[in-house]
């Protein structure tokens, strides 16, 4: 990120050199005063959203649907990988390749968290009812996405820091700010998944306690009207 925002104000000087006018210059300043503000705040919520992960345990009936989740997440990987370099061939632009591997590697962690469910507070326990496998299914992939969440942030500062570089240069040499452009929005997009995730997360589990207290609710008249 730190070499992100460098490039953010190298890509408003650039900018105002090639246009002769001083406007591209403030808007790199607050571009990278903008990528150092969301920074700070998504440290913050990188640690809050593990907080909560190590808080919420919950449970599923089997590892069926981890295994599948892991080699669904696997294949969808490798495949835009493929599918993305593919595309780089025929358009003679290696970009997408770079794209195509923060795609798998994003999957990959998928996989890697349904292999290891202790990485997203989950233990598999086979007396579980149909309804609380249903909670845990959701919970899981709730959960499951807030530990990706830090590797989702680091592809995407990657590869947007390299793409505002190459956006830079592209713009000295053929005066196209879109890629610059394209980059910029990846990082602030990237930057703004770890606050995003933590609101989801906190708004779903309040849902989720909610239909656990009903679905425990019938063995909880039931204990009353034994007594």
């Amino acid at each position: 990120m730190l070499v992100a925002q460098v490039f953010a104000v190298a890509f408003g000087v650039v900018g105002a050199v090639t246009y002769s006018d001083w406007l591209p210059a403030v808007q790199g300043l607050a571009y990278a005063a903008l990528l150092l503000i969301l920074q700070y705040t998504a440290e913050k919520f990188l640690g809050a959203g593990r907080s909560l992960v190590g808080s919420s345990p919950s449970r599923l009936g089997s590892k069926a649907f981890l295994d599948s989740v892991a080699l669904l997440a696997e294949v969808a990987g490798v495949l835009a990988l493929v599918a993305l370099s593919y595309a780089a061939h025929d358009a003679g632009n290696w970009n997408a390749v770079w794209l195509g591997l923060g795609v798998w590697a994003v999957c990959d962690a998928v996989a890697c968290v349904a292999l290891h469910p202790a990485l997203a507070n989950v233990t598999v326990t086979p007396d579980l009812r149909a309804g609380e496998e249903a909670i845990g299914i959701l919970s899981f992939s709730v959960k499951a996405a807030i530990r990706v969440v830090p590797v989702a942030f680091g592809t995407g500062a990657v590869l947007g820091a390299l793409g505002l570089a190459s956006g830079t240069f592209s713009l000295l040499i053929d005066r196209n700010p879109g890629s610059a452009r394209g980059a910029l929005a990846l990082l602030v997009s990237s930057l703004a998944l770890p606050f995003a995730s933590y609101l989801l997360f906190a708004l779903y589990h309040l849902v989720m306690d909610v239909l656990g207290s009903v679905l425990a609710l019938p063995e909880k008249l039931d204990r009353m009207s034994r007594k």
